[in-house]
């Protein structure tokens, strides 16, 4: 479009408004992810927000009348405009009365994007999906084209669902965060407002609220001491109530206590270790960050993470920079100010506290011109936890620190502040481990933690969660400290599984291990290894037990009455009335999984109404069906965020975030490249791909103990068109038969679209070239016999009236849906089982989600009986090998004879 018509508009003789004649760049020559954003708010004749893109040069404009939301169910008009030049990014002014769009403007969000597909054809085809990284926009986003009228195009603007939306049509971002991100001004006569919302997302993503005036400060002055031993806090079944208490985000991550003196930054861990070096170089990441605060001194506490694309913290990626020496993506969330400048802060009330930190930091965020910094604020929410608690589950965070407003900080474990978490996730002593013949390093680690009287108890093993560096790694770490006999008591050793083959260690090592639950034995129950806690010594390690929380309360209470009150109190004492507003019903726990559905009434598939609640309800009631089919094997995801209408996407890993239902297992390609797959062992692990919106579950033709011999052959039927429903079905049991003839027992499914599914188990005994081979050979056999019929090239020109004989299936990575699986298809559709005697009956997309339910309500008997027992070899690859091994012994004598 260019800028005629922006200047065209416009006289610059009279508007403060860019020309736009001399631009900085073009975005064609820049990186992708270095293209920006900007959100102006705009008072002209109508209040509207101007939405802009940086693309080609210029920022692509729209004008959106209600503003954004963050609420996926919401859809806001945009009104495509006239581009306008990059330095209007960040004007902010009055554009006089009388002129074009006169009114006042300022900046109310800026960032960067990145465009998911080629954003120049995205915007010619009507449909952009990109990512915004802004101060308070965030994740997944729409812009749609909707028609084009005689007037100016118009587009819509919608929230994806992902952990950076809010399923609140009743919150609004444009008035809970009404200010400029440039200067912290709203328009005349607005106010700035705060809520559970806005806390929580710039918790997400790692953007600091911007500070209030400090209260008065009655610091003591002392020098700098070279470590100061943290503040731990005291687990809690709830969080607790009331105005005497705020909450923050607990993150995932090493606690991490920063001291400065001067231009010497130091990470100290909560035991004392200096973990400066482990952070980065100098001139790089957090030290170089450090370096620009303005302060001579001081001791900082505060986590030090990695976060992942919707911006939770997890711990894994972590320990993979740490790794990898990658010191870019690292992040000191800060949470306390104990020393600065000379002054003791410590019996201070944490409230003044946090306000002097909230402004040291507001001071480094003016000095770094936009960009993102590497030292975040921990910001506070005031008010009702519950909402706050639910919300940060539904994100897949750690759970909520409570902390009392008026405590002083306290050098060790105290009831001042309190732990709610949302999953199961706790350190604990490696005391042994399981050898292993099937892989490298060791099958399962034995855990271990001390009770209150110091004695070693045991708390079960653990067998997943490891990459190949993990197995590696530890098993090196394991030759220095394995001992001879059980570190355990005897009557603690008995309770041991697989005490006999187990190898001792000294309980030195301290593992992070996510679990589901306990056992009526007191024993973890599905755990998987999250990566060791090298900041952690083992003496602290100790069974954690949550408390009652007024017990907690009661004796946090105690506590604040023996201080000097003229020390703790603050001038702002309104802000204790503040009553946060509860959200409304944000997800859903289903049954007793440990699974929270987030927008369980999303629609997924319109024409049927089916949402994502109901998919869940269908799995769960057919977790016997479905599970032996999926469990244990890998598996391929066919994702659909907005439904089948909307653009969907295959997913064979899971790099940035994994729900804990789910499993990693480390494995090697044909060629030897090491590949992760996903697995699942439970009905937990389908609902966990149920809340990432996955539609259709595919599995590959194997087993996670022989992930290089397929178990399992699989023919898809595909008919072209003019192919009629009775010609798919004897192409079907002509292939049955075939099968037979070649010594093979098979089993049939609807496929849930056009056609039908040929299952046949055989014994793992077979490279996947070799069944690859086998099965398209079946296939060409078709193909020769009934060329009219039957084509079995992948090329579609070739498919009009025949029937595609799908052998694809049965390649190393490649995927069917699984039996019982939905389809994701309009119908909604199911891939079901039947039997032979049905097969002339069924249309293959008979059952729908509802149908399917009822009918395995009632089945008395399942149509593939005996279908896990089969074991079959296929007697023509046997045959060649028996051929092949014959020719190489006759030339093996030949060579001998010689």
């Amino acid at each position: 479009m260019g800028l005629k018509k922006y200047q065209r508009k416009r006289n610059f003789k009279l508007t403060s408004e860019p020309s736009g004649t001399g631009l900085a760049r073009k975005t064609t020559k820049a990186k992708p992810e270095n293209s920006s954003f900007v959100v102006q708010k705009h008072a002209a004749s109508r209040l509207h927000y101007d939405f802009r893109l940086e693309m080609d040069g210029v920022l692509k404009s729209w004008a959106v009348p209600k503003g954004p939301s963050l609420d996926p169910g919401q859809k806001r008009l945009a009104v495509e405009v006239e581009d306008h030049p990059l330095d209007y990014g960040s004007f902010e002014g009055s554009i006089p009365k009388g002129e074009y769009g006169g009114g006042d403007v300022i900046v109310w969000d800026r960032g960067q994007w990145v465009a998911d597909f080629d954003p120049k054809a995205s915007l010619k085809a009507g449909r952009l999906e990109f990512t915004l990284k802004g101060e308070k926009l965030a994740g997944k986003w729409i812009l749609a084209r909707t028609r084009r009228s005689a007037g100016k195009p118009q587009w819509l603007l919608m929230k994806r669902d992902d952990l950076a939306a809010v399923d609140d049509p009743k919150f609004d971002i444009t008035v809970s965060r009404p200010e400029s991100v440039i200067t912290g001004e709203t328009l005349p006569g607005e106010k700035k407002k705060s809520g559970i919302h806005s806390v929580i997302n710039k918790e997400a993503r790692g953007v600091p609220q911007r500070a209030t005036k400090p209260a008065a400060n009655k610091a003591r002055s002392v020098q700098l001491p070279t470590f100061i031993e943290p503040q731990l806090a005291t687990l809690s079944k709830t969080p607790p109530e009331g105005t005497k208490w705020f909450h923050e985000i607990k993150y995932d991550g090493y606690r991490t206590l920063c001291r400065i003196e001067g231009k010497k930054i130091q990470f100290f861990t909560r035991s004392g270790l200096d973990w400066t070096s482990k952070y980065g170089t100098p001139s790089s990441g957090l030290l170089k960050e450090f370096r620009k605060l303005n302060v001579q001194s001081a001791w900082i506490d505060g986590e030090i993470c990695v976060a992942d694309s919707e911006g939770v913290t997890q711990f894994h990626l972590l320990q993979n920079a740490l790794k990898e020496g990658n010191d870019r993506d690292l992040v000191f969330y800060a949470f306390d100010l104990l020393m600065i400048d000379g002054e003791d802060l410590r019996e201070s009330a944490l409230e003044l506290r946090k306000q002097r930190l909230k402004n040291l930091l507001e001071d480094h965020g003016k000095q770094s011109t936009g960009a993102v910094s590497n030292i975040v604020y921990s910001d506070e929410f005031e008010g009702d936890p519950g909402p706050l608690l639910q919300e940060a589950c539904r994100r897949g965070m750690e759970g909520i620190i409570s902390k009392q407003r008026l405590s002083t900080y306290t050098s060790r474990r105290t009831p001042e502040w309190l732990k709610s978490k949302c999953s199961n996730n706790e350190e604990f002593l490696i005391a042994g481990y399981m050898p292993s013949d099937a892989r490298a390093g060791f099958r399962s680690l034995i855990m271990a933690s001390r009770d209150a009287k110091g004695n070693l108890k045991y708390m079960g093993r653990v067998g997943t969660g490891f990459d190949a560096r993990d197995l590696r790694d530890l098993s090196a770490t394991f030759k220095k400290i394995t001992r001879d006999d059980s570190p355990f008591s005897k009557q603690e050793t008995e309770r041991v599984e697989g005490k006999r083959t187990a190898i001792w260690l000294e309980p030195q090592l301290v593992a992070q291990i996510a679990f589901r639950a306990w056992t009526g034995e007191h024993v973890l129950r599905q755990a998987s290894f999250q990566g060791l806690r090298l900041d952690k010594p083992a003496r602290e390690v100790k069974k954690e037990v949550a408390v009652p929380v007024k017990k907690e309360i009661k004796r946090a209470s105690g506590k604040l009455r023996e201080m000097k009150s003229k020390k703790a109190v603050s001038e702002k004492r309104s802000a204790e009335k503040s009553v946060a507003r509860k959200p409304a019903s944000l997800a859903r726990v289903i049954g007793q999984s440990s699974v929270t559905l987030t927008h369980p009434n999303k629609v997924l598939i319109p024409d049927v109404g089916v949402t994502k609640q109901e998919i869940a309800d269908y799995y769960s009631s057919i977790e016997k069906w479905i599970l032996p089919h999926v469990k244990d094997r890998p598996l391929s995801l066919l994702r659909c965020p907005d439904g089948v209408r909307e653009a969907c996407f295959f997913q064979k890993n899971l790099n940035v975030y994994r729900p804990p239902q789910l499993d990693i297992y480390p494995s090697q390609t044909p060629r030897g490249e090491p590949e992760k797959l996903i697995y699942l062992h439970d009905i937990d692990g389908i609902l966990a791909l149920t809340q990432m919106n996955v539609l259709e579950i595919h599995n590959w033709g194997t087993h996670r103990s022989h992930p290089l011999s397929p178990d399992l052959l699989v023919f898809d039927l595909d008919p072209g068109p003019g192919v009629t429903l009775k010609q798919v079905v004897n192409a079907t049991l002509s292939i049955r038969d075939t099968l037979l003839d070649l010594g093979l027992q098979s089993f049939v499914k609807v496929s849930g679209g056009k056609g039908f599914h040929i299952h046949v188990p055989i014994e793992p005994l077979y490279t996947w070239e070799e069944v690859k081979n086998f099965t398209r050979t079946v296939a060409e056999h078709f193909e020769a016999k009934d060329p009219k019929h039957y084509v079995a090239s992948v090329s579609k020109a070739k498919r009009e009236g025949r029937i595609f004989i799908d052998y694809l299936r049965n390649g190393y990575g490649a995927t069917s849906v699984a039996p019982y699986s939905l389809r994701a298809r309009d119908g909604g559709a199911v891939a079901l089982p039947i039997s032979w005697k049905e097969l002339a009956t069924t249309a293959p997309d008979a059952f729908s989600l509802e149908k399917a339910q009822a009918r395995l309500k009632k089945l008395k008997k399942d149509p593939w009986v005996g279908y896990f027992k089969l074991k079959q070899k296929i007697q023509v690859l046997e045959q060649a090998r028996g051929e092949t091994q014959e020719r190489k012994t006759k030339s093996a004598g030949k060579r001998r004879a010689k």
